[in-house]
């Protein structure tokens, strides 16, 4: 049986559990952002300080867009990217 990794990680967010991944030099650890329990999990992991916020990634300008507000800056720099 193959299992699609993407589909897994999405739902282990869903069930608001953390999601442990490899990038290209170290591995990450991630959480739906709009789950608060789940990102209070992420910074205990972590031991980050509450104040430090957290990066959120997204797919396109448009997510982003949903998400947060880009002042003139970001839309130039995330258009030419």
């Amino acid at each position: 049986m193959n299992v699609d990794p993407v589909a897994q990680a999405q739902a282990t967010a869903r069930r608001g559990e953390l999601i442990v991944f490899p990038t290209d030099t170290v591995y990450g650890i991630a959480a739906d952002p709009a789950d608060p329990s789940a990102t209070a999990r992420l910074f205990a992991a972590k031991q980050r300080p509450q104040d430090l916020t957290l990066p959120i990634l997204v797919a396109s300008i448009g997510d982003a867009r949903n998400i947060g507000v880009l002042d003139d800056r970001a839309e130039r720099l995330a258009a030419a990217l």
